[in-house]
């Protein structure tokens, strides 16, 4: 998934590059109107949590056995509703999880938490640029943040480690995102979308559909 991200990021960024002064200027008035809807269906990168864990547990330097951890990164939808030509007002659901298991002298462990985001937001629509058919934009959101974190042994008063102590997986209930983005339309419905933020996916890439 890391590799297909970064590879279709280097393609949609090579496109703008040569488009780059190619076109004149056009408005996104001309793709986007009061009243439009935008869906986007998005995949990022990293999920911090498993890698932490990954790194954390590393069986070479805890002595685990059967080590195996998996993750899921944020993944999700978007959704804007166009107010006028520069703005949008944002609805997004997100989710990511990870789960791990091991053997530690014998004892059998297991472990995993879930992750679901929703957030209310707009965003800003930058008309000023020369590349046709390119939507940039900025925005924020804010909503909930739900942590569902669950762990077992297969003996009664196992010490975990302390990356799997309850506190660090609860979570604040509200969550607050800032994010900038692009969106490249190959036809008058269809486009690719990257944005990189902070508060949820640092780097993500969709697709956008325009109704």
């Amino acid at each position: 998934m890391k590799s297909l991200i970064i590879i279709l990021q280097l393609v949609l960024i090579t496109n703008v590059a040569f488009l780059q002064g190619t076109f004149k200027e056009k408005s996104i008035i001309d793709i986007f109107e009061p009243g439009n809807v935008m869906i986007t269906f998005f995949a990022s990168y990293p999920n911090f949590e498993s890698y932490v864990l990954s790194r954390g547990l590393s069986p070479e330097n805890n002595n685990l056995e059967n080590f195996r951890i998996n993750g899921l990164a944020p993944i999700g939808l978007r959704a804007d509703l166009f107010l006028s030509n520069q703005f949008s007002g944002t609805l997004e659901a997100m989710i990511n999880n990870w789960s791990l298991r091991y053997t530690d002298n014998a004892v059998n462990v297991n472990a995993s938490m879930t992750q679901f985001r929703m957030l209310l937001g707009f965003n800003y629509h930058i008309l000023d640029h020369n590349v046709e058919n390119l939507n940039l934009y900025s925005g924020f959101a804010f909503g909930t943040n739900s942590r569902t974190f669950n762990r077992s042994s297969s003996v009664e008063n196992y010490n975990y480690p302390n990356l799997l102590d309850i506190s660090n997986f609860i979570g604040f209930p509200l969550s607050l995102r800032y994010r900038v983005g692009a969106r490249y339309f190959f036809n008058e419905q269809w486009a690719v979308n990257t944005e990189a933020g902070i508060g949820g996916p640092i780097i993500s890439l969709g697709i956008s559909y325009r109704r």
